[in-house]
């Protein structure tokens, strides 16, 4: 089964779930954030980021291949 993931928030540094589902082909990791909000005391960029990240969960729930959708 494809998998779609998309982070809202940690886009600033590496993560571990990053390099785990890196690893498979059938995941698709999307990092959308730009950082922790309570670092980045941003709320346009902030917003900005989150309005990103949800184009492409939508884009991600449009597609009849994905079986499966988390955001994070």
């Amino acid at each position: 089964m494809r998998v779609g993931i998309v982070q809202f928030i940690k886009g600033a540094t590496s993560t571990g779930e990053e390099a785990f589902f890196r690893r498979f082909p059938e995941v698709e990791f999307h990092v959308m954030g730009a950082g922790f909000t309570w670092e980045t005391q941003d709320a346009q960029r902030d917003i900005a980021a989150a309005a990103e990240a949800w184009a492409q969960a939508r884009k991600l729930l449009a597609n009849p291949a994905i079986a499966l959708v988390v955001l994070e």
